[in-house]
Parts: structure tokens; sequence; C-alpha cells
């Protein structure tokens, strides 16, 4: 245990300083592998990121042959669950975290107490969605080929029933 908290503070030296070593050190132990633990599930998390971004752009590169995938694209973002949105909060979520970090850690390696004082200086996290015209902006392409697709359907189904009404 001692070994995870001094690979920790080789990793961060700034953070040395204020390690206090008696029993109250517990809690900069108890960081030390919560800190081992974050970075290896960041490792995993940026392997599934990459490829759930080639997914995207598979997916991207082929949606004009599928008026489904057009559709979806269109009425998930609409929604407000779209790719586009969820990287945006993933990215803020993730800025938040090292602002936490950045607040609560030295305090911790330095054993010292949390009191009610520092309560208003807690970071709190606030999610800044974008505007909705640039939903509309993603949902522009989609939509004008959905409603080409569409007229092409009302368009051949109109000479089709031309030619079976003989009126051709």
């Amino acid at each position: 245990r001692s070994e995870l908290l001094a690979r920790y503070l080789e990793d961060h030296p700034e953070m040395a300083g204020g390690v206090v070593a008696e029993e109250s050190g517990r809690a900069a132990l108890a960081w030390a592998a919560t800190d081992a633990v974050n970075q290896r599930l960041e490792e995993v998390t940026a392997v599934h990121d990459a490829r759930r971004a080639d997914q995207l752009a598979l997916v991207r590169r082929y949606r004009f042959l599928s008026p489904a995938l057009l559709a979806q694209e269109v009425l998930v973002d609409a929604a407000g669950t779209g790719d586009a949105r969820f990287a945006r909060f993933q990215s803020q979520v993730r800025a938040f975290a090292e602002e936490w970090r950045q607040f609560f850690v030295p305090a911790i390696l330095a054993g010292e107490q949390m009191t009610a004082a520092v309560l208003p200086d807690v970071p709190t996290f606030r999610f800044a969605d974008e505007d909705s015209s640039q939903v509309a902006g993603r949902a522009a392409i989609p939509l004008t080929v959905l409603g080409g697709l569409v007229v092409l359907v009302i368009g051949g189904a109109g000479v089709g029933l031309g030619r079976v009404r003989g009126t051709d």
C-alpha cells in the first residue's frame, strides 16, 4: 500500500509536500488507489472512445444510403440524446473532474479536515448546452435528403398510379 502512495507521489511531486505520514495518511493512500484505478479506467475509456469514433465515422459516411439512419439521426439529435451533445457533455464532465481533483486532492494528501466553511468554494457542475441553432444546422442536410426522397417516392407513385389508371 505504501508502495502505491509512493508511486503516486513520484508521479505527482507537486503533491508530496503536504502528505501526512500518520493515521490520517490513510486518506492519501485511498486517493492514490483511486487515482491508480482512474488512470486504468482512462486507458480503457480511450480505447473504447477510439473504436466508437470509428463506428460513428462509418455510420456518418454511409448514412445517406439509409433513410432510416437519416431519420434516426435527426430524431435523436432533436431529442437531445445525439452523439454531438453527448460528446459535449463528456468533455465538460472531464474538465469538471479535473477541477474537482485540483480542489480536493491537495487537502486529502495534507490530511486536512473539511469544514462547512469550504462548502461555498466546492466546485459545482453546470452543463453548458449547445444552441438550438447548432442542432438545426446538423439536422438540415439529413432533413433535406429525407425531403428529397419523399418527393421522389411521391413522384414515382404518381407516375405509377397514372400508368395503372391508363392516363399515361
